[in-house]
């Protein structure tokens, strides 16, 4: 039995990048990897032959650690304490959570015996041995706004061996984006994804609003001039043809779900990242979701299939009221959409999407050097 121990920070964020793990982790137990679950690095953390680490607010699952063991954490420098469990001999896997393509630790990238990523730039054919360490969306909006704040960060890292793409937001905890408290809680206490998670089916046709989009400022000047972009695509849109609105003022999750439930089309644009939780509430609502088009990512499960699971369109919305006014004169076809991309991340959701063969090649990576051991003492015993 392989043990591995799961260590993340007591936040909603972190509670959504474990999630999968716990609830399959009956099933990896078959699979003879024993998950345990931990909020503070301990001496009980370490029992383990490796540690799984969700990057967000990390330093609250190492403070005290590191002061008991005289470890430093200026300036959240993880790597002395990095170093201590790998010294320990338990093998170290990164779950880098951050939105963006780039890598956020890059002190740890080779320091790490597995590097996972939410989501990575796609390769260049002719570049199959290299990787590409960089954020194309930031980079391009800075080229607009601040051409100064363009990542000077290595386009190609050879040494990309310990690189694995991990999972994204798709395997979130959806139920505790739930107005009712009860349920919330018990699904932390109780991991499940099946009950109490809604599909809205009704027909496009039949929706009162043609176009709608909820937005407000984060504070974040790339994040802020995207929304922005919509925002007046969607007023020209309006202004053109009267049809649509759109609302920048703060309600509740159920109110925002009840509008997505009554809207044909929505578009989501970038947040801090190219994936939003956004794009996946669309789909659940049964709408057209149009999307800049994410053709630069990798990422996975992917539910970004053009003009089959959504409509892609121009970064900048140039293009919006050609999507919208496509969809209005092809319902057929966009309905046909609009259940695709609810059906795939149904299917992911409900049915099955191989996370516990997909997390087990993660170990199996990360342990490599262990499992090449163990297999020699079974020939050898």
């Amino acid at each position: 039995m392989i043990n591995v121990s799961v260590l993340y920070a007591r936040r909603y964020k972190s509670h959504h990048d474990i999630f999968p793990l716990r609830v399959h982790q009956s099933k990896l137990e078959k699979m003879n990897i024993k998950l345990s679950f931990y909020n503070d690095l301990d001496k009980n953390t370490l029992k383990a032959d490796a540690v799984l680490i969700s990057s967000y607010q990390a330093n609250e699952c190492f403070r005290l650690f590191a002061r008991k063991n005289n470890i430093g954490l200026e300036k959240n420098n993880y790597l002395p304490v990095i170093n201590f469990i790998r010294n320990s001999g338990v093998s170290v896997i990164w779950f880098d959570t951050s939105d963006t393509s780039s890598i956020e630790f890059p002190n740890l990238f080779e320091n790490v015996d597995l590097y996972l990523k939410q989501q990575v730039l796609k390769q260049a054919e002719n570049s199959k041995g290299a990787f590409n360490n960089s954020n194309l969306y930031y980079d391009y909006f800075y080229g607009i706004i601040d051409k100064s704040k363009i990542q000077k960060t290595s386009k190609n890292q050879k040494n990309h061996n310990n690189f694995r793409l991990g999972w994204n937001l798709a395997l979130s905890d959806w139920k505790i984006h739930s107005k009712n408290r009860l349920i919330r809680g018990l699904n932390i206490i109780f991991p499940s994804i099946s009950n109490n998670l809604n599909f809205h089916e009704k027909p496009l046709k039949n929706r009162r609003k043609n176009l709608w989009f909820f937005a407000k400022s984060k504070g974040h000047i790339i994040n802020d001039y995207h929304r922005n972009l919509l925002i007046n695509s969607i007023k020209g849109y309006n202004d053109k043809f009267n049809l649509t609105n759109y609302n920048c003022s703060t309600m509740k999750y159920s109110q925002y779900t009840k509008l997505l439930r009554e809207t044909a089309v929505v578009p989501s644009p970038f947040g801090l990242g190219e994936i939003c939780y956004r794009d996946f509430e669309i789909l659940f609502s049964g709408c057209v979701l149009i999307k800049p088009n994410m053709d630069h990512l990798e990422t996975w499960p992917n539910i970004y299939k053009p003009m089959k699971t959504y409509i892609p369109c121009n970064w900048d919305f140039s293009d919006l009221e050609e999507k919208v006014s496509w969809v209005f004169s092809n319902f057929s076809e966009a309905q046909t959409i609009a259940m695709n991309g609810q059906n795939y991340i149904k299917n992911i959701l409900l049915q099955g999407n191989n996370f516990t063969y997909y997390f087990k090649n993660i170990v199996d990576t990360a342990l490599k050097d262990l499992n090449l051991k163990t297999v020699m003492d079974e020939q050898n015993p």
